[in-house]
């Protein structure tokens, strides 16, 4: 995940004094969040936020906290305040788009990948957007080119490998999905969806086990 720094603007009245507080709190916040602090990371950022409230960056990293904590409603909020305040911040979108997976808002998360891929995003993060519209439509082969185009161009992206586990879930290679549902997870073991995913998989791949009658829905 992308974590821009703050640039100019968004002074409190406390003026360029007040900006330097800002600074100082938001670095502390990109600490924690390097640590995995995320209570930290949220109450650095918010105190940054209180003499840098116009800041995207800001409010993206807090909604990032925020999400990486479980807290999606609160992470919403901050991404979209993020692109309130710069109607062009792709990363803010792709974000948003992630947090709406996660309320399994199918529609609203591929419409906010959309207008992240025409934001500009990163080559590897623009890659793994198309590849979701694209199990969204229906397109699994394309979907699976894109996620694998995006995992060349980097390894590390963890939303990546798991949308392109859940594109092999869906066209029944079990062994292949939980190849990628296993490397997403150990890139972010937070992710509850990728988890349960793997459970599933690894009962197809153990007939002895009992299946769920569910179904993975993207």
């Amino acid at each position: 995940m992308a974590i821009l720094l703050a640039g100019p603007g968004g002074w409190s009245a406390e003026g360029p004094h007040g900006a330097g507080k800002g600074q100082a709190h938001y670095q502390q916040g990109l600490k924690a969040f390097s640590k995995r602090d995320w209570p930290t990371a949220i109450r650095q950022l918010r105190w940054a936020l209180e003499y840098l409230p116009k800041s995207p960056a800001i409010h993206n990293s807090l909604g990032l906290a925020y999400l990486q904590s479980g807290d999606v409603d609160h992470a919403a909020i901050e991404f979209r305040r993020a692109i309130a305040l710069k109607p062009d911040f792709a990363e803010a979108y792709y974000n948003m788009a992630r947090a709406l997976e996660r309320r399994d808002d199918e529609g609203g998360a591929a419409q906010f990948y959309q207008w992240a891929v025409h934001a500009d995003l990163p080559k590897a993060e623009a890659h793994d957007a198309r590849g979701f519209l694209l199990v969204h439509r229906g397109d699994l082969p394309g979907a699976e080119s894109e996620f694998e185009a995006a995992i060349k161009d980097k390894p590390s992206l963890a939303s990546a490998h798991f949308h392109l586990g859940t594109a092999f879930w869906l066209q029944e290679e079990y062994s292949e999905a939980i190849t990628e549902l296993k490397k997403a997870l150990a890139l972010d073991p937070s992710n509850a969806k990728a988890r349960y995913d793997l459970g599933l998989a690894s009962r197809h791949m153990n007939p002895t086990k009992e299946r769920s009658p569910g179904s993975i829905e993207r």
